[in-house]
């Protein structure tokens, strides 16, 4: 009796399974049509609608499918319309990465990893930075020496230069190959953080903007500016 019930419900499982494939198969059809992901040629019996071909299919935990992009289609094609796509298959975002030559690995992500705060563990990578995190929460890591070394960061009032500098800072204050140097506005040398650099730069974070402690607001001498931590050297 036992072996039949396990038997029934394996069953009932697997065509639970093959329902789902064909619902995701559907909307896959569906969502590539209306995103323009798709070839279309008239007829004389009508138009033929022709989409990427859905290859396999793992239901997951996460749910992954693996498609064969058309003649002259590229990985770019479906990246572009990836956030058209993603609702339709149940899905916040799609992570689309390469599977050979023709064909694309697509993870449908149930959760947006933009929506929170990414945490900055430290101390860093030596020679490592971390930017942020990707709309497909892929971590952004780069080398400082190479890539952040001469960096200008620009932006509109309460755009997150302050967030994304004092990140940048904390880490290079950690990393033991880099010697965090500041300049004040009105003096042209550059001056190592004395003390600890790591904690410098974590209170610099809890400072409210306005006028430095050390710096008096006069014309030409600093006009109320906090302290810029400006270059770091190795």
């Amino acid at each position: 009796m036992g072996r039949e019930m396990g038997f029934w419900t394996a069953r009932q499982e697997r065509a639970l399974d093959e329902r789902e494939v064909d619902a995701l198969w559907w909307a896959w059809r569906q969502a590539c049509e209306g995103a323009g992901l798709c070839t279309r040629v008239d007829t004389v019996t009508g138009p033929t609608v022709t989409v990427p071909r859905l290859v396999d299919v793992v239901l997951g935990p996460p749910v992954v499918l693996t498609v064969q992009l058309l003649p002259g289609q590229l990985l770019g094609d479906l990246r572009r319309v990836a956030l058209r796509i993603a609702p339709h298959l149940g899905a916040v975002a799609l992570r689309v990465t390469a599977l050979g030559q023709i064909h694309a690995r697509i993870e449908l992500l149930g959760a947006d990893p933009l929506d929170g705060t990414v945490g900055l563990p430290l101390p860093a990578a030596p020679g490592r930075v971390l930017l942020g995190r990707d709309e497909t929460a892929r971590d952004l890591v780069q080398s400082w020496a190479d890539d952040v070394a001469h960096t200008i960061v620009q932006g509109v009032t309460r755009s997150g230069k302050s967030v994304f500098t004092y990140g940048l800072l904390s880490q290079l204050a950690a990393d033991p190959l880099v010697t965090p140097l500041r300049q004040r506005p009105h003096r042209a040398a550059l001056a190592p953080v004395r003390r600890d650099p790591a904690r410098r730069v974590a209170g610099l974070r809890r400072r409210r903007p306005g006028r430095p402690r050390s710096a008096p607001a006069g014309p030409g001498r600093g006009h109320g500016r906090p302290d810029l931590l400006d270059a770091c050297r190795p």
